[in-house]
Parts: structure tokens; C-alpha cells; sequence
């Protein structure tokens, strides 16, 4: 088996992702050969993943084993703190590169072994929250009571209200964008 790096450029040269796929993927991928050339105290060129452990009985004789399991969730645990998007990209770059492993090298895909779950750290979702008829009139309100140029507030309060569109893209507006006579702006 090629050298992690090598195995990296292979993969993702034989895979028929995106450009920004790719190149998102190679950067979490070389973040994962990283860690692993500092776990095993290697440079990162010399790390291969079919020799990860290894045992020594004498001076000659040494015994080498594949990645398993427990390194990946330990790398997974270690980088909680990156946030699931993090992680969710992260977890399929290496689900790419594995599966690429075990296509072209008979290599055993550890990711299918993992115990670390990726859905236990999903963001719970923002609740959205709609003002009432009472809040828009008290916004309103305080718009004609403490705006310096109270025509131009209201109008602005009116058209995020009408249009659903957001502050900036209504700031962005430029007068050859409204269509006056078909009642839109673009």
C-alpha cells in the first residue's frame, strides 16, 4: 500500500466529485493524515494506513497493523469542538477514501466499524419566530417616535413587510431595478 498522502491524490483523482468537492475533501483528508503522522510520531509522507500499530519482539522483528476503529473515533471525539458540519464533512471524505481503499487495495473500510455517531451531535434547529399584529403596530410605533427621517423608515419597514425580502437586499435596490409601472423591483 501507497503512502496516506499518495493514497489521498489517487482517490480523489479517481473520483468523479466536484472541483470544490474535491478540493474541500483533500483538505480534510490531509487534516486527517496530520494528526495521524503526530499520533504515530511520523512525518506525514512516511504514514501508511496498513501501518499504523505496530509490535516489536527483537530488534528485527516487528509486527505492523491497519487502521481500526477506535484511532477514527478518537479523531472524531478530539475535534468535537469544529461542529457538526465539521464533522459531517470530515466523516465523508474519509467515507470516500476508504471506500476507494477497499475498492483498488483490498483494504478493510473502517468507517462502517465507527461507534462515533454523527446524528448525536447535530445542532437542534432555531425556532423562527413571527411577530403579531401587536409587536408590528409597537414597531411601528417607535419607528414614528425616535426616526430621524420617519418617511424613509416607514417605507422601508413597509417594503420588508409587503416583500418578505431582506434588509440588505432592499438597501442593495438601485433606482434601474424598480419597475414602477409593473409594481416589482428585481
Amino acid at each position: 500500500m501507497n503512502p496516506l498522502v499518495i493514497e489521498i491524490d489517487d482517490s480523489l483523482l479517481s473520483s468523479n466529485l466536484a472541483e470544490k468537492t474535491k478540493r474541500s475533501y483533500r483538505i480534510r483528508l490531509y487534516e486527517f493524515a496530520e494528526y495521524l503522522s503526530r499520533l504515530i510520531d511520523e512525518p506525514i509522507e512516511n504514514v501508511n494506513l496498513s501501518m499504523i500499530y505496530y509490535m516489536q519482539y527483537d530488534n528485527d522483528n516487528k509486527i505492523y497493523d491497519q487502521i481500526d476503529s477506535t484511532i477514527l473515533d478518537d479523531f472524531f471525539e478530539a475535534h468535537l469542538f469544529k461542529g457538526y458540519f465539521w464533522l459531517a464533512s470530515m466523516k465523508s471524505a474519509l467515507s470516500t477514501l476508504f471506500k476507494h481503499l477497499s475498492l483498488t487495495s483490498n483494504f478493510e473500510n473502517v468507517i462502517a466499524s465507527i461507534e462515533f455517531k454523527l446524528e448525536d451531535h447535530k445542532p437542534e434547529p432555531k425556532i423562527k419566530r413571527v411577530l403579531n399584529r401587536q409587536e408590528i403596530l409597537k414597531l411601528v410605533m417607535c419607528i414614528i417616535k425616535y426616526s430621524d427621517n420617519v418617511e424613509l423608515d416607514c417605507l422601508l419597514f413597509v417594503t420588508l413587510l409587503s416583500t418578505g425580502c431582506r434588509i440588505n437586499e432592499i438597501l442593495n435596490l438601485k433606482r434601474r431595478d424598480i419597475h414602477s409601472e409593473n409594481n416589482v423591483f428585481f
